[in-house]
């Protein structure tokens, strides 16, 4: 276990980044308002302080690995907390590098749209030949059925639960976040989540529940998926970063942006990952219960996977298309989409979805689009593609502990892999 690092520049952005926790709890309070010269005092001080440290782009011990994030957090949350001081929105490459996110990450949607829009229509004309069931959406208006459907979701995410309990208790953080948190249906948003405050992991509906045939259903491989991505994903690296003790303060605190990416990139690779688990234990993957038998839940997954991630990739080559052009630059916009759109129809909806989200005094696409980039970031894919074997299991437990920006969790990993610097 490394000894947890306490110099003076240490100690005065732990300070830092508490205060940095302590407005954004503020800002939860009815009524608040942004204190504007506090905001502006406080950046200047971590202007300072990270003017002072040395970044190491590899780091050769503890102190350069915590030195060199705690310059990037500093820089990272003070272009967060901009957004309060500014008079206009942030340009899109203030947003990426207020994430942390790597430009090559920014770059590839072209390249990989390149590469698989054939793929995807192949697999897209393939499926449309196959039969299907009609589905509809849970009627949640009607207390009854809204009733039955919860009960529905609530018997599957048991048995998933189960699984966690009987046949993944011995990895990080699984034992305290089953003892620790709730998991429920939520019908109210579109996106299923994790609370560390509420100790609440939501399941949202929208995306797992179906009307068929009268019968309210779940979409099984999406309930698998999203439970690897919010619980053994998001829920685990909150539990596991808890316990780390031999970290600094601002590495086990949540601020700015910088850590939503990490956590997202953490949280993608999970949701992947437990298909993985259960393949790799069929008696408990037959155990589940689950209406389908796993052989075809997982073939739903292998379906829907490469679609899932082109419809991911062409949003965010569109949310960037947009970004770099203007409101009025709507035919160029459609025509480079259209290059790859299997759907001929889609790129003329994407630019009029979004009419309404461009600042009309800068002429920008508005930050909350852009935003949504943070999905873009992929340290954990570069970290896993170069682990071997039987480092997998060690890697996993070190990309849950502590909350880094995106260089910094690439950095902690491979320093921790290295056989003389491994982790206990």
């Amino acid at each position: 276990m490394h000894e947890r690092i306490n110099t003076t520049e240490v100690v005065s952005g732990n300070v830092l980044i508490h205060q940095v926790e302590d407005l954004a709890i503020f800002l939860e309070q009815p009524y608040t308002i942004v204190p504007t010269p506090r905001v502006r005092n406080l950046m200047g001080e971590m202007h300072t302080l990270a003017n002072g440290i040395i970044e190491v782009s590899e780091p050769q011990s503890f102190y350069e690995l915590v030195m060199s994030e705690l310059k990037r957090r500093l820089i990272t949350d003070s272009m967060y907390l901009s957004r309060y001081t500014k008079e206009e929105f942030l340009q899109l490459n203030e947003v990426i590098d207020t994430y942390g996110i790597s430009w090559d990450d920014v770059e590839q949607f072209e390249g990989w749209l390149d590469e698989n829009t054939g793929k995807v229509e192949a697999l897209n004309d393939r499926l449309s030949k196959e039969s299907r069931e009609h589905r509809s959406s849970v009627p949640i208006g009607s207390f009854k059925v809204r009733y039955e459907a919860e009960k529905v979701l609530d018997n599957k995410i048991t048995s998933l639960r189960n699984f966690l309990s009987n046949s993944l208790a011995d990895q990080p953080g699984v034992i305290e976040l089953l003892k620790d948190y709730r998991f429920v249906a939520d019908f109210i948003y579109s996106r299923s989540y994790h609370d560390g405050e509420s100790k609440i992991v939501g399941f949202s509906t929208s995306k797992i529940l179906y009307m068929r045939d009268g019968q309210v259903c779940v979409d099984e491989a999406e309930l698998i998926r999203i439970f690897g991505h919010e619980v053994l994903g998001h829920t685990r690296q909150q539990v596991v970063t808890e316990g780390a003790e031999e970290l600094p303060y601002f590495l086990r605190t949540k601020t700015g942006y910088a850590i939503d990416a990490s956590g997202e990139s953490i949280s993608q690779y999970f949701q992947d990952r437990i298909f993985d688990y259960l393949l790799a234990d069929p008696e408990a993957a037959d155990g589940l219960g689950f209406d389908k038998p796993f052989e075809q839940i997982y073939q739903d997954y292998q379906n829907t996977q490469l679609l899932r991630n082109y419809w991911r990739n062409l949003e965010h080559f569109g949310i960037v298309t947009l970004a770099r052009s203007s409101e009025s630059d709507s035919k160029n916009q459609i025509d480079t989409l259209l290059r790859y759109s299997v759907d001929k129809s889609w790129p003329v909806d994407f630019v009029f979805r979004h009419r309404g989200d461009w600042d009309r005094s800068t002429g920008r696409l508005v930050p909350r689009i852009v935003h949504e980039l943070r999905y873009s970031a992929n340290p954990v894919g570069r970290i896993m593609s170069g682990v071997a074997i039987d480092k997998i299991a060690v890697a996993e437990g070190l990309i849950l502990r502590g909350f880094w920006t995106p260089r910094g969790l690439e950095q902690w990993v491979n320093f921790n892999l290295e056989d003389n610097h491994q982790i206990k």
